[in-house]
Order: C-alpha cells, then structure tokens, then sequence
C-alpha cells in the first residue's frame, strides 16, 4: 500500500519559511488573509517509513523548523507514530504561532499537540543558512 501524505496548513496571518528535518519544506507559505476567507493554502508532504528521514518527507521522528516573517522562529520535534497515524493514510498538520497540532484525516477523532521550543534570530538564520534559504 502506498504512504500516505502529510497535508499542512499556516494558520496564521505571517507567510512563514518551513524546514524539515534540515531540509527546505517549503520556502514561502503565505498565511490567512480575509481575502480568501481566512482559507490556509493546502500544501503537501509525502510520509515516508523510515524512522527518521534524510529528506523533507515526513518519517516517524521529524524536526520542524517554522521561521515566521518578519521574525519568530519555532521548533518542533513531532513524532507521527505509525500505530496511531497508519503510514498508509493521509495526516494534516495545523500551524498555529507556537504550536501545531497533528490531525487524523480519516475522521477518527484524533489529534496530537505540539508545543514549540523558541529559537534566537541566530539560530533560526543559521538553520535557514544551511538548509539554503536567504535568510
């Protein structure tokens, strides 16, 4: 059976930069206006077996770096453990200014929070650095 996708959405009004396991997630993901409704964009992952992935797909161990503009940077250690969030099925991930919450899409009434650990503007650009985005 094919591994199903992680489907994340910024929450907030601030486009933000994410990083995934030191890997560009995804450079620019503009936030909610009352334009669209207050609508998140969907975007998307794939999930991936290994325990920890090399790459930006999302394994069972992944570090989520959110670098909010202008200024604010969050990581998070998220675990998608397989038991609760089969591999095969599709999960979304809600990020919101200091925390995310992990959903299950299959309509079992279940939900992980995370809560970030706050990162110095010197750290976040470090990150941002070596994952190869300007900061």
């Amino acid at each position: 059976m094919a591994a199903g996708n992680v489907y994340y959405f910024n929450a907030t009004p601030r486009t933000m930069t994410l990083l995934n396991n030191n890997h560009i997630l995804n450079a620019k993901v503009d936030g909610v206006q009352q334009t669209s409704g207050y609508a998140p964009s969907s975007n998307s992952e794939k999930r991936a077996a290994a325990t920890k992935s090399e790459e930006t797909t999302f394994g069972q161990e992944n570090t989520l770096v959110v670098s909010l503009s202008p200024g604010g940077s969050q990581k998070y250690e998220i675990e998608i453990d397989p038991n609760e969030y089969p591999l095969e099925e599709d999960v979304e991930l809600y990020i919101f200014y200091n925390q995310v919450v992990l959903v299950s899409s299959t309509g079992k009434a279940h939900s992980t929070v995370y809560t970030g650990a706050k990162l110095s503007d010197s750290e976040a650009e470090e990150l941002l650095e070596q994952a190869g985005v300007d900061a």
